[in-house]
């Protein structure tokens, strides 16, 4: 993780709420099933906003980020949230290699934070994501795809792929990966089934355009 995530945490109040797309998809999923039997890994989980959605709903919750300081804050935040299981399991690590047995989670979550490496790091992440994700399990995760303001200026480390974008939503934010939907395709082939949904938002106006991609994977 870029060592300017630390700053960010430190000077922004993030992680409080929630994110919407995640929520629905993941209950879409999970809404019938005894929740208190399933465990959920979200990587780069910041402050928690996430976790603190799927502790209310009765999973067993683990979190890992690159900032000890967004590490802190969840913990903070969700241990008055978390009663019963086992203990509120918060990390700071590296997520190209997770603290965590093979098969150890039924959800893996990747809310806006992968992205934010090289891209020979993100094929590290999503092989150790699949490692540690149980068998019919499913991994949620979203990215910044490449036609997004700031996808093309920068200071370019490789192909799509910038320090400090000048514009759009990951100006000033260290190093950020724009997806092409090729790459996405090629790094999850190992899954059983993908889903990949485009999500395009332009500014009235101003012609700010910002691509997303959500990908729900099943291994």
């Amino acid at each position: 993780m870029d060592a300017i995530w630390e700053a960010l945490h430190t000077t922004r109040d993030w992680g409080k709420y929630p994110a919407e797309d995640l929520i629905r998809t993941v209950m879409r999923a999970y809404k019938h099933l005894d929740r208190s039997q399933l465990s959920v890994l979200e990587v780069g989980c910041g402050a928690g906003a996430n976790l603190s959605f799927f502790i209310n709903e009765g999973f067993q919750v683990a979190g890992i980020d690159g900032a000890p300081s967004a590490i802190k804050t969840a913990k903070s935040r969700l241990c008055s949230l978390y009663s019963g299981g086992p203990e509120l399991d918060l990390r700071v690590g590296n997520f190209k290699q997770l603290p965590w047995d093979d098969q150890s989670f039924d959800v893996l979550v990747d809310y806006m934070a992968v992205y934010a490496n090289t891209y020979s790091t993100i094929q590290a992440t999503i092989n150790e994501v699949f490692r540690v994700l149980k068998p019919q399990g499913h991994f949620y995760s979203r990215s910044w795809g490449m036609g997004t303001e700031g996808s093309s200026d920068g200071e370019e480390l490789e192909p799509g792929t910038f320090k400090n974008p000048l514009s759009g939503p990951c100006a000033d934010m260290g190093i950020s990966h724009f997806f092409t939907l090729k790459e996405l395709e090629e790094l999850f082939c190992d899954f059983s089934t993908v889903k990949i949904q485009k999500i395009s938002t332009e500014t009235v106006g101003s012609g700010e355009l910002v691509l997303e991609w959500s990908v729900w994977a099943e291994k």
